[in-house]
């Protein structure tokens, strides 16, 4: 029978709108002094440790902290059945749509507990990729390269590649340069003016030799090129240091002013052109 005293029950009570948002209130402010304890307690961690694991883990608990407060929040205003029977396929869609951010997630996740490099650390990618590694996000990992440029890399994609690290230790790094100079240089005088430019490079490191002797490695003269004398040497520089272009860029440098200074020339490849006046008719 219908009419104007009909009764409708509520599962929620009379006052359900008032609780609801009451509820949801109370809620949402719970999230925010969650959020703000989170902050300032990995902002403590990272002043002491800031690595890919602490950045990851800190990301991963601001997402915890949404979907906690998201579900506590429907949860307890009473429309998680509803919302759930509402959106189970929108639900089906995002989660197909969102495989590849999964991956990422759990790839970041692997990364981070099994490190196979650290804030900071020189890295170069199976792919050909190289850079310092500045940040590990829940989707990338963030290089910066040589020339200062940002480059997110997929840690999905990053995780299954080949990684050498160059920073894995505090060793040292070698590199291979060459001097030429011309044909009528003092062979003797270019060694000591090369070497000496190498050890005045603040780059540099002495080599270990076999008998526990600190020292940099001879300037060798190993080649007697078409238009020039070739002076080989290999240089020695801290692994977590500067980088190879940086010490290649300095040593070189060096080496060329010195030369000049000693009046050692340095040959060049040039074309002489002769011109010929044509044959009158």
């Amino acid at each position: 029978m219908s009419g104007s005293n009909d009764f409708v029950f509520s599962p929620y009570g009379t006052n359900s709108l008032e609780t609801d948002y009451l509820t949801i209130i109370i809620a949402a402010i719970l999230i925010l002094i969650a959020f703000a304890f989170t902050k300032l307690a990995f902002w403590l961690i990272r002043k002491r440790n800031d690595s890919i694991h602490i950045q990851f883990s800190e990301k991963l608990c601001y997402v915890l902290l949404t979907i906690i407060g998201l579900i506590v929040t429907f949860d307890s205003s009473g429309a998680t059945k509803t919302l759930l029977q509402g959106t189970a396929i929108l639900t089906a869609i995002v989660g197909f749509a969102a495989q590849d951010s999964i991956k990422d997630i759990i790839s970041g996740f692997l990364i981070s507990m099994y490190r196979p490099f650290n804030t900071g650390d020189r890295i170069e990618l199976e792919s050909g990729i190289s850079g310092v590694v500045e940040q590990l996000t829940l989707g990338h990992v963030i290089l910066r390269d040589y020339g200062g440029m940002r480059i997110l890399v997929p840690n999905s994609r990053i995780n299954t590649m080949y990684v050498k690290n160059y920073s894995v230790n505090n060793g040292v790094c070698s590199i291979h340069l060459t001097f030429p100079v011309s044909y009528n240089s003092d062979v003797q005088k270019v060694k000591e003016v090369i070497q000496q430019a190498i050890v005045s490079s603040s780059y540099t490191l002495p080599a270990v030799s076999k008998n526990g002797e600190h020292r940099y490695s001879d300037v060798l003269f190993l080649e007697m090129a078409d238009s020039a004398l070739l002076f080989k040497t290999c240089i020695y520089y801290q692994a977590n240091g500067a980088t190879a272009l940086e010490v290649r860029d300095d040593v070189t440098s060096k080496v060329w002013d010195a030369l000049a200074e000693n009046g050692i020339e340095i040959p060049y490849n040039y074309l002489n052109v002769v011109m010929k006046e044509g044959k009158q008719a």
